[in-house]
C-alpha cells in the first residue's frame, strides 16, 4: 500500500531534490515524444518495438522517482504493475507487449509524464527560482561592481545604479524572496509528491472491479 506520509525535512534538502528532479522532467518530455511517435507507427510495425522499449523505460524512470521520493520525503509508492509472461520467442514478446499496453498502470505512467511536464515543472522551477532570486538579490551589493559601466536595474520605482543602491535594494528584496522560498517550498514539494502518489501509486479499484474480483474468488 502506498504510504502518503510526507516528511518535510529541511528546505535546503527539498531544494536540492528540486534541482535533481528538474532535469528529469525534460528526459520525460523526450520519452513522451518517442512514445507518441511509436504509437503512430504501430500500424506499420515499426512502432511496436519503440513503444515496448519506451514503456519499459518509463517504468524504470518512474521507479527512480518512487525511490527518490521514498528516500528523501518518506513517501513509499507501490509498483502496481501486472506481471508479464516470460515465454521466449516472438510469441512471448508479443504477449509481453500486449500485457504492457493493456496494463492500466502503463497509461497512468504516461499521464504522469504529461502532468509532470506542466504542474511538476512549475512546482520545481518555483522552488529553485525563489531560492536563486533570494541569494542573487541579497548578495547584489557584492557583485554589482562587476556589471558594465552605466548599468541600471529598475524594480518597481527603485533604480539600482551602483553598489550602495544595490545593497539598499538587494538586502530587503533578497529577504523577501527567501521568506517566500521558506514558506512555499514545503507545500510545493508536497504537491509534487502528491502528483506522483496519485499517478504512480496503487489505484483504488472501482466497484465493478471489486465485484469482478469477488466473483472470480468465489468461482
Amino acid at each position: 500500500m502506498t504510504s502518503r506520509r510526507f516528511s518535510t525535512g529541511g528546505r535546503m534538502e527539498m531544494t536540492a531534490s528540486a534541482v535533481f528532479l528538474l532535469p528529469l522532467v525534460f528526459i520525460g518530455l523526450a520519452v513522451t515524444i518517442i512514445t507518441v511517435t511509436g504509437v503512430s507507427l504501430i500500424s506499420i510495425g515499426v512502432g511496436v518495438p519503440m513503444v515496448f522499449a519506451m514503456v519499459l523505460f518509463t517504468r524504470h524512470f518512474a521507479d527512480l522517482h518512487r525511490y527518490w521520493l521514498a528516500s528523501r520525503f518518506g513517501v513509499a509508492i507501490d509498483r502496481p504493475y501486472r506481471d508479464l509472461p516470460d515465454e521466449p520467442g516472438f510469441i512471448g514478446f508479443w504477449k509481453r507487449f500486449q500485457g504492457l499496453v493493456t496494463d492500466p498502470q502503463t497509461w497512468r505512467d504516461q499521464a504522469w509524464l504529461w502532468v509532470n511536464m506542466v504542474l511538476g515543472l512549475a512546482f520545481l522551477v518555483t522552488v529553485i527560482a525563489l531560492f536563486a532570486a533570494g541569494l542573487g538579490s541579497i548578495s547584489m551589493g557584492l557583485w554589482w561592481h562587476l556589471m558594465p559601466e552605466g548599468a541600471e536595474y529598475t524594480s518597481l520605482f527603485y533604480t539600482v545604479s551602483d553598489t550602495p543602491t544595490a545593497f539598499l535594494y538587494g538586502i530587503p528584496a533578497g529577504l523577501a524572496y527567501l521568506t517566500a522560498w521558506w514558506l512555499a517550498t514545503p507545500p510545493l514539494m508536497r504537491a509534487y509528491t502528491h502528483l506522483a502518489v496519485v499517478f504512480l501509486g496503487e489505484r483504488q479499484p472501482t466497484l465493478a472491479e471489486r465485484i469482478d474480483r469477488l466473483t472470480r474468488a468465489a468461482g
